[in-house]
């Protein structure tokens, strides 16, 4: 049987290289606080990354409330924001800005145990430095901050 596989968080890890992450930002639809804090909050933390934000859909944000209460470091080591919009917010993407590139990481993986670990996910993982797609990124990532009513970082 052949396994599809997408990117791993290891994988947005090893693509930092020695770069210093500035801010990180994810979309999701469904959110598991656990799940994201072992996969990315604790290892972004370790890297100094100290601006960190989760988007999630009203449905995916409830749910994560309810799984909240056992995890540490919502609202204190990371934002967690429900997104309205018309239809479900449901895209799922990682942008994590370094001084010199951006992390770039699309999918179908939701921010939860089974999306991170073990259903079968699609995706891409790039890595930009080209100074003219940095600007549209960076503005990619401001449009989805003031989504979440958060300052640019």
């Amino acid at each position: 049987m052949e396994e599809l596989a997408g990117y791993s968080p290891a994988d947005v890890f090893q693509s930092l290289g020695p770069e210093t992450p500035v801010c990180a930002l994810f979309t999701t639809f469904t959110f598991s606080p656990g799940a994201f804090q072992h996969q990315y909050l604790t290892p972004l933390l370790q890297h100094g990354c100290g601006d960190i934000v989760v988007m999630a859909d009203p449905i995916g944000y409830a749910q994560s409330l309810f799984g909240a209460a056992s995890v540490q470091g919502v609202g204190t080591d990371y934002r967690l924001r429900q997104i309205s919009v018309r239809g479900a917010f449901h895209g799922k993407l990682v942008l994590i800005r370094t001084r010199n590139s951006m992390i770039v990481g699309v999918g179908s993986g939701n921010l939860t145990a089974s999306g991170l670990q073990t259903n079968a996910e699609v995706g891409g993982l790039y890595v930009i430095d080209a100074p003219e797609s940095l600007i549209q990124l960076d503005s990619l990532q401001h449009r989805l901050r003031e989504m979440a009513s958060l300052a640019a970082p």
